[in-house]
């Protein structure tokens, strides 16, 4: 009796597992194909960060555009593009940029550009391309070069987050001649601080020694309004905000000796808003990025007195001195 009972179990079971297999035969593999659906195409609309970066970085300029039409210069095809939409870079939308390849008019691309070692085209720069980047855009998606089609908005979104990275110098220029200071400058100008914000954690990245490094640092910003630019490219009235990041002292290295400055980090004393100062400060390593900063952070900015000198400079300042005077340039702005 024992062994019919064992037996009428198995059988049992076995009876519920004929029963129950269709069922998940049937079933399991279309969930499971569903699933590895879903995951192939999360993979092959996933954006690839790392090609995406690597363009970033190497371009100048970054667009979508649409030929428009060709031309030929020193026997080489050059196309002409329509601006359409501005990310990153010194472009205005419906302008005309002219690309060193061939292309189809009326294909719409993302471009990200070089502009180096490419000379002048009688009416405007050349582009080039960077390495793999030319994504054919329908206007909501992207083909990247390596096959897969993304969202515009998800290159949108990365190029935005890249653009808030704040790409500082690795090392800062101290000047002992007022020539080189003004030479190795971007701007110098007379203006007047609107406020000054306090320090903040930022994410920052640098080029050191061939490669990128990214680091959280604390930074500060000040807000000027240029009152009269004695150098560089901005107007009297603009606006520019200037980034001071700390421990600016340790990378500060002597133009002329090309050794360390060690005037410490209380060397120098920050503005406060309503100042008046004589600013010199150097633009972003990245070009694409409109940020500024302290050419260092002893000569980044003096503040004028009323009488229209400038503050005593401490022996660390040897290309700005008391007796430089800027009466002919601040008079107007002491009424």
């Amino acid at each position: 009796m024992r062994a019919c009972k064992k037996i009428r179990i198995l059988l049992n079971a076995v009876l519920i597992i004929a029963l129950v297999m269709p069922f998940r035969t049937q079933h399991e593999p279309a969930v499971v194909f569903r699933n590895l659906n879903y995951q192939f195409e999360i993979e092959e609309n996933a954006l690839n960060v790392y090609t995406l970066r690597n363009c970033f970085r190497s371009a100048s300029l970054i667009v979508e555009a649409e030929c428009v039409g060709e031309a030929t210069y020193g026997g080489n095809a050059v196309s002409l593009f329509r601006v359409l939409d501005v990310f990153a870079g010194d472009a205005e939308s419906s302008e005309t940029i002219y690309v060193s390849t061939e292309y189809n008019v009326g294909e719409r691309c993302i471009l990200f550009l070089a502009d180096e070692n490419k000379g002048e085209f009688g009416y405007g720069k050349i582009y080039v391309p960077v390495e793999n980047g030319v994504m054919q855009s329908s206007g909501s998606t992207v083909r990247m070069s390596d096959g897969r089609n993304v969202q515009i908005s998800s290159i949108k979104r990365e190029i935005a987050a890249m653009k808030s990275e704040l790409f500082i110098p690795s090392e800062y220029m101290f000047y002992s001649d007022m020539n080189e200071l003004l030479v190795g400058c971007n701007e110098y100008f007379i203006g007047r601080v609107d406020s000054v914000s306090p320090y903040m954690p930022t994410l920052c990245r640098s080029g050191e020694r061939g490669e990128t490094i990214r680091s959280e640092r604390n930074s500060l910003r000040i807000g000027v309004t240029v009152l009269n630019s004695l150098g560089g490219g901005l107007r009297s009235g603009e606006k520019i905000t200037i980034t001071q990041v700390d421990n600016m002292h340790r990378n500060v290295i002597n133009a002329s000796t090309l050794k360390a400055v060690g005037g410490g980090d209380n060397a120098w004393e920050l503005p406060v808003s309503g100042d008046v100062c004589l600013f010199f400060v150097i633009k972003s390593p990245d070009d694409k990025v409109n940020f500024f900063f302290p050419v260092n952070p002893y000569q980044g900015y003096v503040k004028i007195r009323s009488d229209g000198r400038l503050n005593s400079c401490s022996n660390l300042n040897p290309a700005i001195t008391d007796n430089f005077t800027l009466l002919m340039f601040t008079s107007s702005f002491y009424k």
